[in-house]
């Protein structure tokens, strides 16, 4: 998977095998951590982000007030990080 995050243009990889329905998540704690602004928080699948659909606009609201974006690359309409 994480050729296909390179791939896509990831310079910084955070993987874990961990469900998404877990709370206790280092490696997307980590992740979160290091955004800045003008990063994008890039994802193969949503399903790996968040439990619930609540948990998700939770963690873009925690991603945008870092001034970052965010992009599921299975999801081609789950992109913060252009106009579209």
């Amino acid at each position: 998977m994480s050729s296909t995050i390179t791939s896509a243009g990831a310079s910084k990889v955070f993987a874990e095998k961990v469900s998404g329905a877990k709370t206790d998540r280092k490696q997307f704690a980590r992740a979160i951590d290091a955004l800045g602004s003008g990063d994008v928080l890039l994802v193969t699948r949503l399903d790996r982000l968040a439990r619930s659909t609540l948990d998700l606009l939770h963690t873009l609201d925690t991603i945008s007030k870092k001034g970052a974006g965010f992009r599921s690359l299975a999801h081609q309409w789950c992109d913060t990080s252009t106009p579209h």
